[in-house]
């Protein structure tokens, strides 16, 4: 089995299907405008991911200091010995009984996840996909499904506009605000595992590190705590990348691009109005982009997925969407969700259809 192309013609999710779905061993290389991927699969589990360049995110040792595992001069000791061993950084931190074993294989499972989690937010790229059996350290690894990647993917490449719109820059401080909070605000469990962590110098990166749960599910939780308004910007640690100005413009500038932008806003809205008037194009009124529909496109696309994966596999696409299910592509309630309508698929010669079953919000009942 060779794979070659590609992510605008075949995007990463679909070849994670692929590989997992068939229980392929191998290894996968992953070329993008900034870096180079390479993850190694064991019977369509993935064992390994890393990069070809050193990037502060994905760095293991880096990661076990800012979770509190591991002193700066710890690190530097292990890494000479790594450089003079050619032994893995993980190994040799444990062999030094610097880190507990099962702390490396948590720290190096969630620097896979962030790996494999950016992937999803690439929109270039080219891959290929060599199978054959690989070489890993079972005993430093925990091995992650596809089908886990996956699901998460989806959710992080949908929701991340929104986090990061709001937190830009991992390197921002934040610090609790002063204040009583009553027993109705009391937090959700992961928020206030962060809230306790915030002391107003540690960056949002310091605290995706120290709480294990990753970037996005940090961020998550850093937006909803400014939401509540628990917390708020110190500062943001421009000086340690050799930054010496702020990512935050001052107070007046904002107001000025607020201005700005609202104008611009309500000149393109008079523009559009004397347009329809004009009769220009129609005035249609959009669908109502509740969660529900988006929800509904994201399936349509895991479906239309499914059927490319099912045409690799069988030579050609399915005449129904139940085989899917029968091929172990999706669940038998895939077909509906989140509607209690089946979707509508088509195929012809130019291609295939698979439509959203409600067409207005006025059919949910």
């Amino acid at each position: 089995m060779a794979l070659k192309g590609t992510l605008r013609d075949f995007g990463i999710s679909e070849i994670l299907q692929l590989i997992g779905h068939q229980h392929k061993s191998g290894t996968l290389g992953v070329a993008g405008p900034k870096l180079e991927v390479t993850v190694l699969f064991d019977s369509g589990q993935i064992v390994d991911v890393a990069t070809k360049s050193s990037l502060p995110e994905y760095d293991l040792g880096l990661m076990m200091v800012g979770a509190g595992l591991l002193q700066p001069s710890q690190l530097e000791t292990a890494r000479v010995q790594s450089k003079q061993t050619l032994q893995p950084l993980e190994m040799i931190l444990v062999k030094n009984k610097a880190v507990e074993l099962e702390d490396a294989r948590q720290i190096k499972r969630l620097r896979h996840l962030e790996i494999l989690y950016d992937l999803f937010l690439w929109k270039d790229g080219e891959y290929e996909f060599e199978a054959g059996p690989v070489s890993f350290m079972a005993n430093l690894v925990i091995p992650i499904s596809s089908e886990q990647v996956l699901m998460d993917g989806y959710r992080i490449k949908d929701e991340w506009p929104e986090v990061a719109r709001q937190i830009p820059d991992l390197r921002i401080c934040f610090r609790r605000k002063p204040g009583d909070f009553s027993v109705d605000e009391r937090l959700h469990p992961e928020d206030d595992r962060i809230y306790r962590m915030i002391d107003g110098r540690r960056t949002a990166r310091d605290l995706a590190f120290l709480s294990r749960q990753g970037k996005f599910e940090t961020l998550k939780s850093l937006v909803r705590l400014q939401e509540l308004g628990r917390i708020e910007v110190a500062e943001t640690a421009g000086a340690e990348a050799g930054l010496g100005v702020s990512p935050w413009p001052r107070r007046r500038e904002m107001i000025f691009y607020a201005v700005f932008a609202l104008f611009g806003l309500l000149l393109l809205n008079g523009l559009r109005l004397s347009l329809v008037q004009s009769g220009f194009f129609p005035n249609q009124v959009p669908a109502p982009e509740s969660r529900l529909f988006l929800l509904a496109r994201y399936q349509t696309e895991r479906l239309a997925s499914g059927i490319e994966v099912f045409r690799l596999c069988y030579g050609e696409r399915p005449l129904k969407l139940s085989a899917l299910v029968d091929a172990g592509l999706c669940g038998k309630s895939d077909l509906r969700f989140p509607w209690r309508f089946p979707y509508y698929y088509a195929r012809s010669a130019e291609g295939i259809t698979v439509q959203n079953p409600i067409r207005s919000a006025g059919e949910i009942k």
